[in-house]
Order: C-alpha cells, then structure tokens, then sequence
C-alpha cells in the first residue's frame, strides 16, 4: 500500500473528518490533506502520526521506501511543471521592512513605519508594489515559518481559507492561517508545540470589530 492511501485509511477507520485529525496531530488540514493524496509527508507530520496511532515509525519508513518508485514518475511532473512556472524566476525587489510581527501570542508592531527597504528576491508572479517584510517572532508557525525568518506579505491578493495572514487586532498583529465560517473568523497556529491554540473570533463579539487581514504570506527567508 502506498504511504499516502495508508495516512487516510488511518483517518477513515477512525470515522475522523480531515479537520478534526489535523487538529489532533496539531497540523494544518492542508498539509494532511495533501498527505493523503499524493504529497510526500515530512518526518515531522509522520512522527505525529505514529504518536497518535500508536505506530512504529519502522512501519511508516518501509512503506515510504515501498512507495519511492511509484512517486518517481510523479516527482518528475512536479519537477516539470515547476521548470515551467514563474515561481521559479524571481527576480531581486525592493521592499519596506517593518520590526517585526507575531508568530506568538500577538504584540504590537515596533514600528508603524518601515524601519528601512531591504533588496529581497522576489518570483516574478508575485511583483508588485503591495509587497512588504516582517521579521517573523515566535514558534507558532515554526511547521512553515521558522522563527525570526522574513514573511513576504503582499496586501493585494485575495484571502482564502487556508492561506497563511498577517493580521491586526487593534494595535496587536500576528501571522496564523485563516479561516472563515458563517459565525467566526479562526486564526490557526501550525507550530510543533502543542501550547499554541487556534484563536476564534465570534463575528458578534467586540474583537471582530478591530480585526482586519492586512496581507497575505507568499513567502519567507531564513535568513536575511
């Protein structure tokens, strides 16, 4: 059986959704769901898999060595398709630098203004003259963004469900993943530690009146 028909028989045994087995592993629902289908799952999504059903990690190693040769032609089309698109052209921009946002607990912006423009390479997709940088500060989103990384934000594109936000409430900001439903505004952290909790703003509640998305994450830096 391939590794990834194996991750959802897991989930389908235990009568679980998608969204209540990420936040059982405490990772995000894309990232399972693209497990179960046909994305390679990192070491860390098949430790907390092996947590949390009480797997051997032999079992997952021997069955993604199994599942190599058939992931071979599929990681060629991805290959291919990536020489194909412009994310791969980039080209160096530059950006206004603020200091810094939270990928913690949330905390105020040190600086309302650019502390300076930093010249950072940019994919060509994505230029245009909305982009700005934030150092990253805390481990909430450590899964994607290493902390003290730089998050490129780009305030004009459209949010979806899924995508990763730099937000404001009030004078806090933070970066968590958004999502939307008929009653709330959810802010998830997907971070390694489990101490970090998904943050729910009720839509009648006072902090939905301070909250805003003031861009979106398309990509961040180690270092700088």
């Amino acid at each position: 059986m391939e590794i990834n028909k194996f991750l959802k028989s897991l989930r389908t045994n235990k009568q679980l959704t998608q969204n209540e087995l990420a936040q059982l592993l405490n990772i995000s629902q894309p990232v399972l769901s693209r497990a179960e289908k046909n994305d390679i799952p990192s070491k860390g999504t098949l430790v907390q898999y092996s947590k949390y059903f009480n797997i051997p990690m032999d079992t997952f190693d021997d069955l993604m060595q199994k599942s190599n040769d058939s992931t071979e032609n599929k990681i060629d089309k991805i290959i291919e398709l990536l020489n194909k698109s412009s994310l791969h052209t980039t080209v160096s921009k530059v950006i206004p630098y603020f200091e810094s946002i939270s990928a913690g607990f949330g905390e105020p912006l040190s600086e309302f203004e650019p502390i300076e423009y930093i010249n950072i390479p940019i994919p060509t997709k994505y230029e245009n003259d909305k982009l700005y940088a934030i150092r990253v500060n805390g481990e909430s989103m450590n899964q994607v963004i290493p902390n003290h990384s730089i998050a490129v934000i780009d305030s004009s594109l459209n949010i979806q469900n899924g995508d990763i936000v730099a937000y404001q409430i009030g004078n806090d900001y933070g970066l968590k993943t958004f999502y939307e439903t008929a009653d709330s505004i959810k802010l998830e952290p997907q971070s390694w530690e489990k101490s970090f909790h998904t943050k729910v703003l009720p839509k009648d509640g006072f902090e939905i009146q301070e909250f805003q998305v003031i861009g979106k994450l398309i990509l961040s830096h180690k270092e700088f």
